[in-house]
């Protein structure tokens, strides 16, 4: 029997019983269901060169249209691919901004917390520390 193509926790729930029905141990049937739903969000959420444009207007995307992000999931997406950019820097920086517009901030990898002219100051001691820095040299 073919798997359902929607990205419900039902449509989900349906490929796990239809791999078991079909005879699989239930981890694998689970894996293969969730195999199933990435796919699935993955057709839902490509977006159109229409699309694209629009979040580039509004700055859910980078310029070029590349890099949209309108919900967590396309967050998720967009850090992964980050690396693969050709400005890879550029691309971080926009999904932060998109990070901490959507309240998603926590979401950001440590490892990209550079605290290096993305900041506005006093987000954290090291940045305070920094600032401080900063004001006496100019003094």
């Amino acid at each position: 029997m073919p798997l359902s193509t929607g990205t419900s926790k039902a449509a989900f729930s349906k490929n796990v019983e239809t791999e078991m029905e079909a005879g699989k141990p239930q981890k694998q049937a689970v894996a293969i269901a969730y195999s199933q739903h990435r796919k699935n969000v993955a057709k839902d959420k490509d977006f159109t060169e229409q699309e694209r444009r629009k979040d580039a207007g509004t700055g859910a995307a980078m310029p070029d249209g590349s890099f949209p992000i309108e919900t967590e999931h396309d967050l998720k997406s967009a850090i992964h691919l980050a690396g693969n950019a050709k400005d890879p820097e550029a691309v971080k920086r926009h999904i932060k901004q998109r990070a901490k517009s959507l309240g998603l901030q926590s979401m950001i990898p440590e490892d990209w917390q550079s605290h290096a002219g993305d900041c506005v100051g006093d987000c954290c001691p090291k940045c305070a520390v920094s600032r401080l820095r900063d004001m006496i040299r100019s003094l």
